[in-house]
């Protein structure tokens, strides 16, 4: 997850999102990560359109929005 998270950051890569929130919810978010450390995310939530702070014990799936081009490129 830790190269996945490091890429948004670094290459603005946008990415989906499954997440759990406290109350149970799950939704699927596309975001672009700010920052991050070993407990929680910061990133914009282009479903909020806002920053929001994500727990990563939450976080339930998390993949490139465009997942082949992203594969290729990390494994060419």
């Amino acid at each position: 997850m830790d190269r996945l998270l490091n890429r948004s950051v670094e290459d603005s890569l946008k990415l989906e999102m499954v997440y759990q929130a406290h109350n149970g919810l799950i939704t699927q978010r596309t975001i672009s990560v700010k920052s991050y450390n070993e407990i929680q995310l910061i990133a914009f939530c282009h479903y909020r359109n806002q920053n929001r702070l994500f727990r990563r014990d939450r976080i339930l799936s998390l993949f490139p929005l465009h997942r082949q081009k992203v594969i290729n490129d990390l494994y060419n």
